[in-house]
């Protein structure tokens, strides 16, 4: 899920890079290749489309890290560091990484195609599939005001106007 957006994963995601220790830490870098099922912004219909998504994240033992740091700054309790995440143990989980990543590679405007022409705001038929009856120039009623202004000043008469 995404901030109400559903986001489906029609297979499992593939995750290929390397681990590398540097100094302290592990490094993590590569990608997650995928397909996805997302709800299109227009037309409200479901479409797949394929993602890729570039990892790199580091990562530190919370205990030994902890340490190394406090000795390091000559401090008691070190600030977090934001960029490095802390594991336990001799694993490390990346599936909220993975996730992350996957999301954030997603596109901002969800559209099953640049053509879409999404649903009638008056009679809710989706226009990609069949043709709408409603009437051209019936004007938003938020916008009539508006569109009044703008014809008295010899505008044309598309303000406020619905395209349904």
């Amino acid at each position: 899920m995404d901030e109400g957006n559903v986001v489906r994963f029609k297979e499992p995601v593939k995750v290929t890079g390397s681990v590398v220790n540097i100094d302290q830490h592990f490094l993590l870098t590569g990608s997650a290749i995928g397909q996805v099922e997302l709800i299109c912004d227009r037309c409200m219909e479901s479409f797949v489309i394929p993602i890729e998504a570039e990892l790199q994240y580091s990562f530190a033992d919370a205990c030994g890290f902890r340490g190394h740091v406090a000795r390091v700054a000559g401090e008691g309790e070190p600030d977090a560091d934001p960029d490095i995440r802390e594991f336990a143990g001799d694993e490390i989980d990346i599936t909220d990484e993975v996730r992350e990543a996957v999301l954030l590679a997603l596109p901002s405007k969800r559209l099953c195609s640049v053509q879409c022409k999404g649903i009638c705001p008056v009679c809710g038929v989706n226009r990609n599939k069949s043709e709408c009856k409603c009437a051209e120039d019936s004007v938003d009623p938020r916008l009539a005001d508006l569109a009044s202004l703008y014809r008295q000043l010899g505008g044309g008469e598309t303000v406020g106007k619905s395209k349904g």
